[in-house]
């Protein structure tokens, strides 16, 4: 919260979230996977190489947040909890000193539906770029590995992946999605490796570079709407109500909410 004195937290990413994120490397990607969505069911934990302190987040699904309920059950079952505060009016923040514990926050069945409970994916996974027109994204998974190039460090687990795709435009106002050579590679940890070893194959790994999350609700940056906790924004004529409700979407030049200048594309904003 502004004037706490604390470090920003990290944003509000979910495997869905991550699924929108449709830019990687400068190159104009987008997700591409012809069988069907990422499953959203995968519970990030903090791996035995982790290093407290411990965050674990609790979020607003359909109640209020209930810190003193809160604050009580994990008192009550846990034994390291240092800190359970109110970040935001829809996110509460629990930090703990134990790794296994807070692995058991995430998925006590007392919160499950009540509020979103997670670990932020940057505590505890990164994300990379490998090319490979071949390979397919379930067998990264299922035989994949991430091999740095100190001997000594041992090799790490893939928890995910899905081939990306290239952005074209067919028409002026119409855009397009095609496969392309590139992967998107979720390695546990927070360290990247060099190489995705696949059956003692190598393939270089890249730094992946997200997409920055739009939101469609508010137009503003960092999160998405289904998080959105701002007023409307309207992307056609800029004004504070939905785009659906604008009474001059046909007679109006496309604003932008960022910049408030005439352009459509986010790609031309100067503020993107």
């Amino acid at each position: 919260m502004e004037g706490s004195g604390d470090p920003p937290d990290p944003p509000d990413e979910t495997v869905d979230d991550k699924m929108d994120l449709t830019y990687s490397e400068g190159a104009s990607h987008g997700k591409c996977n012809s069988n069907g969505p990422l499953e959203a069911s995968r519970v990030r934990i903090y791996p035995e190489s982790a290093k407290g302190p411990y965050t674990v987040f609790f979020r607003k699904i359909d109640r209020p947040l209930n810190l003193l309920l809160i604050s009580t059950e994990l008192n009550q079952k846990f034994k390291t909890v240092k800190e359970i505060k109110q970040v935001e009016l829809r996110k509460i923040r629990v930090t703990m000193s134990d790794r296994n514990e807070a692995n058991k926050v995430v998925v006590l069945p007392r919160f499950k539906g009540l509020y979103r409970v997670y670990i932020p994916s940057a505590e505890v996974e990164i994300d990379g770029v490998v090319y490979d027109e071949v390979i397919s994204p379930e067998e990264v998974v299922k035989i994949g590995k991430g091999k740095f190039t100190n001997p000594q460090l041992p090799m790490i687990s893939v928890l995910e992946s899905e081939r990306l795709a290239m952005r074209e435009e067919i028409a002026s106002n119409e855009i397009s999605f095609k496969p392309s050579n590139a992967m998107r590679v979720t390695f546990a940890g927070t360290a990247l490796p060099e190489y995705l070893c696949k059956n003692g194959a190598l393939l270089k790994v890249r730094l992946y570079s997200p997409k920055i999350m739009l939101c469609r609700k508010c137009g503003r940056l960092g999160h998405t709407s289904k998080y959105c906790t701002l007023k409307p924004g309207c992307g056609q004529c800029g004004g504070n109500h939905d785009v659906a409700a604008c009474e001059e979407a046909s007679t109006s030049i496309q604003k932008c909410l960022l910049c408030m200048e005439p352009h459509g594309s986010m790609m031309n904003c100067r503020n993107y």
